[in-house]
Formats: structure tokens, sequence, C-alpha cells
């Protein structure tokens, strides 16, 4: 996902951009078909809005690992 931002306008800048659109649609797919299963199950609440979650889940624990490699590396 971090060369998606950068790359947007110009997705030539980056060989990989197309492979890495296409593994980024993927793993959120995946994510969204977990919580659906966990919806069906009873162990996720039904009411849980599945794109959302997802989406927060994602993003959040990417910004987290992004801030520790900031932390450890940039100072």
């Amino acid at each position: 996902m971090n060369y998606r931002p950068a790359n947007r306008k110009n997705s030539e800048a980056s060989p990989r951009y197309r492979e890495l659109v296409v593994l980024d649609s993927a793993r959120m797919k995946y994510y969204m078909e977990l919580v659906a299963e966990g919806k069906s199950d009873g162990s996720i609440n039904p009411n849980l809005d599945i794109t959302k979650a997802v989406f927060f889940a994602f993003f959040s624990a990417f910004s987290l690992l992004y801030t520790v490699i900031l932390i450890k590396y940039v100072g």
C-alpha cells in the first residue's frame, strides 16, 4: 500500500505498481471474507459494517507499524 499514494498520478514510476494493486485488493477481499465468516458463525457482531471494520483494522495496523519504524530508525 505504501506505493499507491506516491504513484497514484504516475503508475509507471514503479514497475511493481500493478502487482501491488492486485495484492492489496486480494488482501482486503480476504480480510472481508474473514469478517463475514465471523459474522455468520456468531463470533463477530452481526451489526458490524464489514467494509469499515476491515479498513479500520488494516490501516490502524499499518499506521502503528509505520510509527514504530519511524521511532526506531528516524529517532
